[in-house]
């Protein structure tokens, strides 16, 4: 027989305990004031929620710059990418003037020869003060050494000889340290002065090339011009050529219209011709065999003939009834 399970007393009041109670109050609590703020809650996760999205935006774009900053195939691309479109701005400005950009050119060539003559002089300064500094040398060392060989002559000390001696000595080895810079200076200066008359030299002889271009190049675009026009002149815009043939159409359209007018009215008035000529023709003979009747007898038809001319043709015998009654009838 199975023996009755006992409760745990400590299960059945553990919910009695006073810091379980405390705990489910806080809890409620801390649920009815989210609640309660609920809407101004919401409004904060939904701005930390978007804040992390751009974060993490951000973080993938920042990722991306520093794998095509540091991987070498992306870096060649870009590089030949820049050098391709710089490549192409400096064709398109060439393309809008190139003999100003041949001028601008040698301009820029001047004012660089010019900043080194500015140099070579400046330089030339310099050789000029280190050749006076080694005259003024050699000329206090003989002055020196004059001095030490005249104390000499009178017999002082070797300590007051030594004094003229150590500062000629001195100067020697200045001039020592000074002759090789006054070499290498009067070689630079040389080198330069060279440089400078070739890139003179250089300079007029691109001058000369670009008048001549120029030149060459205003025939040529003047010419070029004339030919466009000329053939302009044999081609034509298309635009106003189109136009121009429209017109041509419409002239065209017209004038078959007007001559097929012209051609019935002309066929009309040939019938309408015909019949007045033939008119006149009739008219004409008749006129003609009037005037020859007129001319043989005198008299015109549409007068008639006089009583006296009836009296004497018509007779009202009885032999000539048979006239009257002809005319009668």
């Amino acid at each position: 027989m199975d023996m009755p399970q006992i409760a745990d007393p400590g299960a059945v009041n553990k919910w009695k305990k006073p810091e379980t109670v405390t705990g489910l109050l806080i809890l409620g609590a801390v649920v009815a004031i989210g609640l309660y703020s609920w809407d101004k809650i919401l409004p904060f996760l939904i701005r930390v929620t978007q804040n992390t999205l751009y974060f993490g935006v951000l973080l993938a774009l920042l990722a991306f710059m520093v794998f095509l900053f540091t991987d070498k195939k992306i870096r060649a691309g870009v590089f030949f990418l820049v050098q391709m479109g710089l490549r192409a701005l400096a064709g398109a400005v060439v393309m809008i003037n190139p003999i100003s950009v041949m001028k601008i050119y040698i301009d820029d060539l001047k004012k660089k020869n010019d900043e080194m003559s500015q140099k070579i002089d400046a330089l030339a300064t310099q050789k000029e003060k280190l050749d006076a500094q080694i005259k003024d040398n050699n000329e206090e060392i003989k002055e020196k050494m004059d001095e030490a060989k005249t104390a000499k002559q009178k017999g002082y000390s070797d300590d007051a000889i030594s004094v003229y001696v150590e500062e000629a000595a001195d100067k020697e080895e200045f001039n020592k340290k000074l002759i090789p810079l006054q070499a290498n200076v009067t070689k630079a200066l040389s080198y330069m002065e060279k440089v400078h008359e070739s890139a003179g030299y250089l300079i007029k002889k691109m001058e000369n090339k670009v008048k001549t271009k120029e030149t060459e190049y205003n025939i040529i675009k003047a010419s070029s011009n004339a030919m466009r026009s000329a053939m302009s002149i044999f081609k034509g815009d298309p635009d106003k050529k189109y136009i121009f043939e429209l017109s041509v159409d419409q002239i065209q359209e017209e004038m078959a219209s007007r001559l097929g007018e012209m051609k019935r009215a002309m066929e009309y008035s040939t019938d309408f011709i015909n019949s007045v000529d033939i008119e006149r023709g009739a008219s004409n003979s008749r006129g003609l065999k009037m005037l020859e009747d007129y001319i043989n007898t005198g008299t015109l038809q549409t007068e008639g003939p006089d009583a006296d001319q009836i009296a004497n043709t018509v007779s009202l015998t009885p032999d000539n009834n048979t006239s009257f009654k002809s005319l009668i009838n």
